[in-house]
């Protein structure tokens, strides 16, 4: 009975050594409210706001093609969309096909 009462105090003796390391090392942490502390922990933010930067920029400056000029995507079109037409196709018509053609590079 004296052992159990014995290992009941060491162990007692030990979680409280223990508690008091958690404790410490909790107060390593960063409170909540510790702006100073959160952004030594994990950076003020500028790399993220300089990739957001960047990706706003690059979307601003996107122009979709063609950009005031059609030509581009009608040669594109006039030149592979034949093509990519099934052969019973009602609209592979070479001269449906070449009408469409004219009417997009009026």
């Amino acid at each position: 009975m004296d052992a159990q009462r014995n290992d009941a105090k060491q162990e007692r003796g030990q979680n409280a050594t223990d508690l008091k390391l958690i404790q410490q090392t909790l107060q390593n942490y960063c409170q909540p409210g510790d702006s100073a502390c959160m952004k030594k922990l994990a950076g003020d933010g500028s790399a993220q706001y300089a990739g957001i930067n960047d990706t706003k920029k690059t979307l601003d400056e996107y122009q979709a093609e063609p950009v005031g000029n059609a030509a581009g995507a009608v040669k594109k079109t006039c030149g592979d969309f034949q093509a990519s037409l099934p052969a019973g196709d009602p609209a592979n018509n070479p001269d449906v096909y070449t009408a469409m053609c004219k009417e997009m590079t009026r």
